[in-house]
């Protein structure tokens, strides 16, 4: 991973993928990337009337957003995401934000294959697989005057500050986000210089009425 871009080298982003973003943190960070004139793909599970409310809070910033539902426990729903963001938008995504997140909780005594599979796949598989469709369609690098490559692409990772600060509670849910740590790391030095991969660790949030 790389250090911030200075102004005039920064890529102009056009098109964004965010995974839940109907609400609380994915909701910000589609209406920011919005702002930014990015138009968004609003990818949502199970609740439309709040992902729709998000939907037209973008489109009065007067770029496009689309709403699309899938849920990412399910692996072909998850395969096909990508795609069917570009087409909504009819443009390639230089944005990848994966916030979507399932957050249950189990103990090592309460674990079971059910909790496992539930905070994994949403919080790994889900990413690991939407990065790899969108590494496939993303903007290659260009190269800057000074011979710097500079990245059209970039993918944003939802981590968790229990990855630095571990406790025995949420036991498959940590697991599941310190592999999402682990492989935003490598997977920034595998898609370099054409895809910059970065991972925010949030701690305790509130959404306010």
């Amino acid at each position: 991973m790389n250090g911030p871009l200075p102004a005039a080298d920064a890529p102009s982003y056009k098109a964004a993928l965010v995974t839940g973003a109907a609400r609380r943190l994915g909701r910000e960070m589609a209406l920011g990337s919005a702002k930014r004139r990015i138009d968004i793909a609003l990818h949502y599970n199970s609740n439309a009337a709040e992902a729709e409310k998000t939907a037209n809070d973008i489109r009065a910033l007067g770029v496009r957003c689309v709403t699309l539902q899938a849920n990412l426990l399910d692996e072909d729903g998850t395969q096909g995401l990508v795609a069917r963001a570009r087409d909504g938008l009819g443009q390639s995504l230089g944005v990848l934000i994966n916030s979507a997140s399932v957050f249950k909780y189990d103990s090592l005594k309460s674990a079971s294959k059910t909790s496992w599979d539930m905070n994994l796949d949403s919080n790994l598989r889900a990413p690991f697989v939407l990065s790899q469709s969108f590494a496939a369609q993303a903007p290659q690098a260009t190269q800057q005057p000074d011979g710097e490559m500079c990245a059209n692409a970039c993918i944003v990772n939802m981590i968790d500050q229990r990855v630095r600060k571990l406790t025995k509670e949420y036991m498959t849910y940590t697991i599941g986000k310190m592999g999402l740590w682990a492989f935003t790391q490598t997977s920034a030095r595998a898609l370099g210089p054409h895809v910059r991969v970065n991972g925010i660790g949030p701690g305790s949030t509130m959404q306010v009425s």
